[in-house]
């Protein structure tokens, strides 16, 4: 279940399905059969190369900090000091861009095909990247299916599960390498400003918001095809006096700039994003144009 082949499949299913057969040129149709004709046909490291060109196509969690101080150092980050696998990385003009596998560990019991009961350890491997430029820590993290029949099929039943490992374990252990080798003092980053700035400037607007009072938390929810900055102008003013939480946001651009929707806290320094992205510079550019202007 976790043979080098397993790990692999697992990993593509993370990619869009016209995606990965487009780029393997897969005669195949259906998910399962793709995946399975790209592992027959590809070696590990053609799918690793593949990976991590192409990770930016994925669904992903955004966590962005503030550093204290300005990361100067210019030999290579060693894997066994960071404590995450490191399959690439470069430092271009000040900004050092990471990439690899942190490995999510999940415990489960089972009832195979023969109904035999199982205890055993999943991994998936979830890349990761990280960019460190000026006073910014970015770390990102591809989103992994929940759905742990989409790993094991169909045939197999999933008695219990429990994640012995998950983001907040990568992003640990990136904070620390940094702070205790680098001492860059990193701290969640308030991109208010950076996101009041595009939605002032119409390049976004809000399906639901959540900000914060003196002393409680408001929320609004649009309904399907209402923004709130549209529909309540003078409440969007007051809004915007208030730091924002968790607001899903719409790109009203018509290119492919952006993505269609994304959520930001942006108190808290946090994206997501929810949909595959339409190319590979979309979620670079939400990230760059926050940083930015904030």
């Amino acid at each position: 279940m976790n043979t080098p082949q397993s790990i692999n499949n697992r990993l593509l299913r993370l990619y869009p399905v016209h995606y990965i057969k487009e780029n393997f040129n897969s005669e195949q149709r259906i998910q399962s059969e793709i995946v399975n004709d790209i592992i027959a046909r590809f070696n590990d490291q053609a799918i690793s190369e593949f990976v991590f060109n192409h990770v930016n196509i994925t669904k992903q969690s955004i966590y962005v900090y503030n550093t204290a101080n300005v990361y100067r150092h210019r030999n290579n980050v060693i894997a066994d000091e960071l404590g995450l696998e490191i399959t690439s990385q470069q430092l271009v003009d000040g900004v050092l861009t990471l990439g690899g596998y942190h490995s999510i560990v999940v415990e489960i019991r089972i009832l195979d095909e023969n109904r035999n009961y199982q205890e055993l350890n999943l991994i998936i491997k979830q890349p990761y990247q990280v960019i460190v430029k000026g006073n910014y820590i970015v770390i990102k993290l591809t989103k992994v299916e929940s759905n742990l029949r989409a790993y094991l099929g169909n045939t197999v039943e999933v008695l219990k599960s429990k994640k012995l490992s998950d983001d907040s374990d990568a992003i640990n252990s990136i904070l620390t390498y940094f702070d205790q080798n680098h001492h860059v003092r990193p701290g969640k980053a308030d991109l208010n400003r950076g996101v009041k700035h595009l939605w002032e400037n119409d390049i976004i607007d809000s399906r639901e918001v959540a900000y914060r009072k003196d002393s409680s938390r408001a929320t609004e929810i649009m309904d399907e095809n209402s923004l709130y900055k549209e529909i309540y102008p003078e409440a969007y003013i007051e809004t915007m006096r208030n730091p924002l939480e968790n607001c899903t946001f719409r790109y009203l651009g018509e290119d492919e700039n952006f993505p269609e929707h994304f959520i930001c806290d942006a108190t808290n320094g946090t994206l997501s994003f929810n949909i595959y992205p339409k190319n590979l510079n979309q979620i670079n550019a939400v990230i760059d144009e926050i940083i930015r202007n904030n």
